[in-house]
């Protein structure tokens, strides 16, 4: 392999050495087995495994960084292709989470903190059902954490921390993260650990970047991306920027501080909320909108009232997979409908696992816009902007969500998408129709063309989030 040593090589070699990679399939990267290896979930750790072997770095799980010598991890990230583009297909596994160790631990001296100072992501395209040497490295990044990340990521890391020092380390679930989680770990989800100040069993767990926030560096690569920290004056433009490095030179960057995630919550709410209790229609004037077409209006005035303009990729709100939903509310406060998420592709939703689930990836995090309208056909315009804010599923929310999404998934698989639970039966989702119209399908296991559904949350709990707020 050269004169490479992955133990002492330097940033600027490690960088050089990933570049050769860009545009290769797997087979021009390493020599292509006799056996088709075909791709699979068993499979996941192979395509990590060549790059590995492609810089020379051995199998290992240690808690230092993969390239010793440059402080560097090395991680790869499979993309699939959405309508929205190309997307972390799956959560970034980085190292298991050691309930022993980490009760000793600060956010200073904590061994993921030194797994991510620096971190050099392979981009290649995933298809399933596909021999893996055919998969094509589409590109690289060579990442260190900006100032909004570092504090999301201290915040993360402090909510499972203080679990395990509870004792409840069985209690931690993929929702206690908002950029890195504890994500399960295991092949059928059964194995338990002890854990050190708790009498139950735990799951073992590794801390992992959630799958939007991976994405989110990939956008970051291809097109400009605006920072609503930056806008609201919580950092300074030089220590926002993100230092990735483009693939034209490795440029050095500066270590940025935190910002603490209540401090960036608080700025945007505050800056909402001196709309709030005005008409709409007042709110678009003052902010120079013109007609809004589409049910992402909310979006739009939410982005307005930001500084933000209406198409630019906002940084934060990538990397937390941060959606903003708008709520129809009555003059009493019930919700006039359920709230809906994107059509999802009945294949797609078979193959997929609860933690990696595109459902669940949308829950993360959640800017919810409650407007009140006379009645359900009150023009938007003319509805009056109540308080908007954060908010993402408790854990038990997220196990009976978890427990009705595989539910549906059972039945899509067995050949009833056309006949699934009623919301009448769940107790906090439901799937139904999302098509434009009866023609709008999408084929099904067993039974072929059915009109497309989508995830919907029960008009009943989306009235429990809006009262709890407040």
């Amino acid at each position: 392999m050269d004169d490479f040593d992955y133990r002492t090589a330097g940033r600027d070699q490690i960088w050089t050495r990933a570049l050769g990679l860009v545009g290769l399939p797997l087979s021009g990267v390493a020599s292509r087995p006799a056996t088709r290896v075909v791709s699979s979930r068993q499979t996941r750790g192979s395509v990590g495994a060549i790059y590995e072997a492609y810089f020379g770095v051995p199998p290992n799980n240690l808690a230092a960084p993969d390239f010793p010598g440059a402080q560097i991890e090395l991680k790869s990230v499979p993309l699939e292709e959405r309508r929205s583009g190309p997307s972390s297909k799956e959560r970034t596994v980085i190292s298991m989470i050691d309930y022993r160790s980490l009760i000793d631990e600060t956010w200073e001296t904590a061994s993921l903190r030194r797994k991510i100072q620096e971190v050099l992501f392979i981009f290649y395209d995933w298809r399933g059902d596909t021999d893996i040497y055919e998969f094509l490295t589409r590109d690289v990044a060579l990442w260190t954490p900006t100032a909004f990340d570092l504090g999301q990521m201290h915040r993360d890391w402090d909510v499972v921390a203080n679990k395990v020092r509870r004792g409840e380390a069985h209690l931690l679930s993929e929702g206690d993260g908002r950029l890195v989680g504890p994500a399960t770990k295991g092949a059928d989800g059964t194995k338990r650990v002890r854990q050190p100040l708790g009498t139950e069993l735990a799951k073992p767990r590794a801390w992992a970047f959630k799958a939007s926030f991976t994405t989110s560096i990939l956008f970051e690569l291809k097109r400009p991306m605006q920072s609503v920290a930056s806008q609201l004056e919580l950092a300074s433009p030089a220590l926002v920027d993100s230092p990735i490095s483009t693939r034209k030179e490795s440029a050095s960057f500066e270590r940025p501080r935190a910002i603490e995630p209540e401090r960036f919550d608080e700025a945007i709410l505050s800056r909402l909320r001196q709309y709030v209790g005005r008409p709409l229609t007042a709110i678009m004037q003052s902010l120079s909108i013109g007609d809004l077409r589409g049910k992402a209006k909310g979006a739009v005035i939410v982005r307005r009232a930001l500084g933000l303009s209406d198409t630019t990729v906002v940084e934060e709100f990538a990397r937390l997979g941060l959606e903003v939903k708008t709520v129809r509310l009555s003059p009493a406060g019930r919700p006039y409908e359920a709230m809906s998420f994107p059509a999802f592709r009945y294949s797609e939703l078979v193959a997929e696992d609860w933690e990696d689930s595109d459902l669940l990836s949308r829950l993360n995090r959640l800017l919810i816009v409650p407007i009140v309208g006379e009645d359900r056909d009150t023009p938007f315009e003319d509805c009056i902007l109540r308080q908007p804010f954060f908010w993402t599923p408790s854990a038990d929310e997220l196990r009976v969500i978890e427990r009705e999404w595989a539910m549906f998934k059972s039945e899509i698989a067995s050949g009833h998408a056309d006949d699934l639970t009623p919301a009448s039966r769940t107790q906090l989702v439901h799937v139904r129709p999302k098509g434009r119209n009866r023609s709008d399908t999408d084929d099904a296991p067993g039974i072929g063309p059915v009109v497309k559904k989508c995830f919907w949350l029960n008009k009943d709990y989306v009235e429990r989030v809006v009262r709890s707020s407040g």
